[in-house]
């Protein structure tokens, strides 16, 4: 790792001017970028397509702070900029069939532009945005877009580029695989006590407090598993707090809130044998990725989770993790069981599980990352 990092920092090619466009804050998503940025070896710009609801989310999540008014008013600036945008790379994320690409998407007209993606199901009804009868022209407009005006595409996983292919065989010959990282602290890398002296099993949730993150799944095992045996401990804020309010009140539950330390999450990471990840499908939504799975395996844990698409691309069940069916709660807590019972079962579970996960850690991405990044900034120098 230390070479990679070297390798970013002691060569200076061209700066590439990368510019994030999202509907959202971007930055979780990208931090091989940013690792990029801060070795200089990029100029690194976010901006958000969402105007108005980001600003009234913020209102509402965060408080009340004239930072929110500012970035709100930066946003609304650059969408009146879009047409005189020129000579950067534009990495979009917004996912389909967004209808304001025919507005942002001709940001392709003086810049290299690309289409980052983790969704699975192009060209199927099973999208994030529709709008009724319109959803056909949206439709329209996005395989228009990646045929005719998409210099590169980037999807997080095969089976995201598979599927894109097949709504827009066009792009084929401009696709790249390249997966969401994480950043790991020197603690992920500490050996873990041997399992077999550890008298509980102590499992760990980490994401938001919503239903479709799989509360019912994660209130059911912590009520079954008796506390002599089983620790649990709960990670996250979100509206779905209430329906946890009688789980938290069991004596092998313990609620730490949201955590904004990264190091303090490293600790629960890393004092944890098991990471729980019961997401349960929407029409809409299911675990695309799973940075929190990647952070769990590379912390040594045995990674329960749903055979979502992140998760089954990223876990081979029985080998560095398991896939558990989401509408079986029973078969949840059966395998917690196991896990109890066979101590080296779960060792060879997390030996695996950090070596499968070496290969998100932020200076490889972002290697990778580094080479794209250089070979279209030179297109776009020579146009």
């Amino acid at each position: 790792m230390q070479t990679a990092t070297h390798n970013l920092r002691s060569e200076a090619p061209n700066i590439p001017h990368v510019l994030v466009l999202s509907e959202t804050d971007g930055r979780p998503y990208y931090a091989a970028l940013e690792k990029l940025a801060q070795a200089g070896q990029i100029k690194l710009t976010y901006r958000e397509s969402s105007v108005i609801r980001l600003l009234a989310h913020d209102l509402v999540r965060k408080g009340w702070a004239l930072r929110h008014f500012r970035k709100a008013f930066r946003n609304l600036i650059f969408r009146l900029q879009v047409p005189f945008v020129r000579d950067a790379i534009v990495i979009n994320g917004m996912g389909p069939y967004d209808f304001r690409i025919v507005w942002y998407g001709t940001l392709s007209r003086r810049n290299f532009f690309v289409n980052h993606t983790s969704w699975p199901y192009w060209g199927s009804s099973h999208v994030p945005r529709r709008y009724g009868a319109l959803t056909t022209l949206a439709e329209r407009a996005w395989r228009r877009h990646l045929a005719h005006h998409c210099d590169a595409l980037v999807a997080v996983l095969s089976e995201v580029a598979q599927s894109v292919e097949n709504f827009c065989p066009g792009v084929i010959t401009k696709t790249h695989t390249l997966p969401h990282s994480v950043e790991f602290s020197p603690a992920s890398m500490k050996p873990k006590c041997d399992p077999s002296q550890e008298t509980r099993l102590k499992v760990l949730y980490v994401g938001k407090l919503i239903p479709e993150k799989g509360l019912s799944t994660l209130n059911f095992c912590a009520a079954k598993l008796p506390a002599e045996h089983f620790q649990f401990s709960i990670v996250g804020g979100g509206a779905g707090k209430r329906d946890l309010s009688q789980t938290f009140q069991l004596p092998n539950v313990a609620w730490h809130g949201h955590v904004a330390d990264r190091n303090r999450l490293q600790e629960l990471f890393s004092s944890h044998d098991v990471l729980l990840v019961p997401s349960q499908k929407t029409p809409t939504w299911e675990e695309l990725f799973g940075i929190v799975v990647i952070e769990g395996l590379r912390s040594g844990l045995c990674v329960m989770a749903s055979p979502h698409v992140g998760p089954r691309n990223l876990i081979s069940s029985g080998v560095n993790g398991l896939l558990v069916p989401e509408d079986q709660p029973c078969a949840w807590v059966a395998a917690l069981a196991t896990l109890h019972k066979e101590p080296e079962m779960r060792k060879k579970l997390g030996t695996n599980a950090r070596r499968s996960a070496e290969k998100y850690t932020t200076e490889v991405v972002a290697e990778s990352w580094l080479q794209l990044l250089r070979k279209w900034n030179q297109h776009q120098l020579s146009l």
